[in-house]
């Protein structure tokens, strides 16, 4: 079993020019900085046999940190330094993957790996669909084998 977990709290750019304005991008899913990552693998082995669970897991966040978010009924005069935006929420997502491996012949394996076991659905943005973050294939099947020469 193994666990891997991050938490961004702030991650901070300013390219220290005079008239920017320094950007926090923690907890941005349209980059790559969710405020929570997880990875966990939970896999079991034998001489003949292996088998592996895999969950991916991230929080929801925002398009971007510098957004005004526009409320029912008014939205405040957009500007440079601050944007505005009708809906400034990514949803987080979960993704499942499972495989195994099965030994034919001393040097020759059999594998199936399937990823995005549960075919969650990338989460719509405004301006793009996030690969980096969300599973933007669907479920996808791997099936081969491996030799040892």
């Amino acid at each position: 079993m193994r666990a891997l977990a991050t938490h961004i709290r702030e991650y901070v750019t300013d390219s220290g020019l005079p008239g920017t304005v320094p950007s926090d991008t923690g907890g941005v899913n349209n980059g790559n900085t969710p405020d929570w990552k997880v990875l966990a693998i939970q896999s079991y082995e034998t001489e003949k046999y292996a088998l592996q669970i895999q969950e991916r897991w991230f929080t929801s966040g925002v398009v971007g940190n510098q957004y005004i978010e526009c409320q029912p009924g008014t939205c405040p005069v957009s500007t440079t330094a601050l944007p505005t935006i009708n809906d400034n929420h990514m949803p987080g997502a979960f993704y499942l993957d499972i495989g195994g491996s099965y030994q034919l012949l001393p040097g020759a394996t059999a594998y199936l790996k399937v990823d995005n076991v549960l075919n969650e659905e990338p989460a719509p943005s405004t301006n793009f669909i996030n690969p980096a973050l969300y599973d933007v294939l669907g479920r996808v099947y791997r099936l081969g084998l491996r030799f040892n020469l």
